[in-house]
């Protein structure tokens, strides 16, 4: 699917000059670059822009379906907006009569039910309205749409006429917090929640009830490892993900498994790890032992999640800058990557 927007107001330099920037600060791949176009690679598909002096240019966006499509443009008109806010208010889009008032990755789904798992998560089982929607099975993440406590009647996100996700603020505002596909059976989809005190996802796994609607974002995002040598580390967060990871490894993997509990326990229910070490730790040594394992891992590939605080004191280390950048993944929590589901 392809959709364009032409600029008039805007250079076309200065625009690849911003596109080159954003592609070197989250390290995407150019598939071109040449006098009158440059053109970027992302998980989603590909964005860009063409020169049409002296009519400004050609913003331009190649994905596979319209979810794509929007991530990427939800991303790029942020970015413009961030630069000339005014340019980015009268954006217009080639296909703009065909839109949904919601965004296309929104859906909603019904609490099937929810569950103890272990000392600390809680199962929910969701199920999809549009289950096509999942079937990148390297798309693992999503964001749940969770209105305050006291707003009965909550409003969701639309797109506003420059084709941004436009966010219900104030009251309406909602809790985006982001969660890992943990199994996908038909229409039917389960998410394992952290539980930790003042959380409120943790509240609402707890006290939801069978029936209650719920909007999602996603899925999209950080998706499965397919190298046969890994490092895997993370914190009680990235437990589903590491979890849905090592199902899907390849026969005979190998490397290490890094888990960081910050309160000692250690029954999540992982499945079998087969040839790869597991390591268990606390906050005081995870990003040492994370660490030591890269550089006992050469050529491996290295998935990272937990905190930005331990993930800040792996992404300066040399073990990982010697880790190939196609072959790293690290979030820290609490931060925005722009071309991940937007926040």
């Amino acid at each position: 699917m392809k959709v364009h927007s032409d600029i008039d107001t805007l250079s076309f330099d200065a625009m690849k000059a911003l596109m080159r920037l954003r592609a070197q600060q989250y390290e995407l791949t150019v598939v071109e670059d040449g006098p009158e176009t440059l053109m970027v690679e992302t998980e989603f598909g590909q964005f860009g822009v063409q020169d049409r002096t002296p009519n400004g240019l050609r913003l331009v966006i190649n994905a596979g379906k319209p979810d794509n499509v929007h991530v990427i443009r939800d991303a790029l008109v942020g970015q413009i907006a961030d630069a000339v806010p005014d340019v980015a208010e009268t954006i217009t889009w080639s296909d703009t009569s065909e839109r949904d008032p919601y965004p296309p990755n929104l859906q909603f789904t019904e609490v099937v039910n929810t569950r103890k798992l272990c000392t600390d998560f809680q199962r929910v089982t969701l199920r999809l309205e549009r289950p096509e929607a999942f079937e990148d099975d390297d798309a693992i993440h999503f964001r749940i749409l969770l209105p305050e406590p006291a707003n009965t009647d909550p409003d969701y996100p639309t797109l506003a006429p420059n084709g941004a996700t436009k966010w219900p603020k104030g009251a309406k505002a909602l809790h985006r917090p982001v969660y890992t596909v943990r199994s996908l059976n038909g229409d039917l989809v389960e998410m394992d929640v952290f539980q930790h005190d003042g959380g409120r996802a943790s509240d609402w796994a707890q006290s939801v009830t069978p029936g209650t609607r719920l909007a999602i974002i996603g899925p999209g995002g950080g998706g499965l490892v397919p190298e046969a040598k890994v490092v895997l580390a993370g914190d009680e967060t990235a437990f589903p993900a590491i979890a849905r990871i090592i199902e899907t490894l390849p026969a005979g993997a190998t490397g290490e498994i890094i888990l960081l509990s910050h309160n000692g326990n250690r029954d999540y229910p992982f499945p079998n790890a087969g040839g790869l070490s597991v390591t268990w730790t606390d906050k005081t040594r995870f990003a040492d032992v994370t660490r030591a394992a890269l550089a006992s891992q050469p050529g491996c590939y290295a998935w990272i999640a937990a905190e930005r605080g331990q993930t800040g004191k792996i992404t300066a280390s040399e073990e990982l800058k010697a880790v190939p950048k196609a072959q790293r993944y690290v979030a820290g929590y609490w931060t925005r990557f722009n071309f991940d589901l937007p926040a």
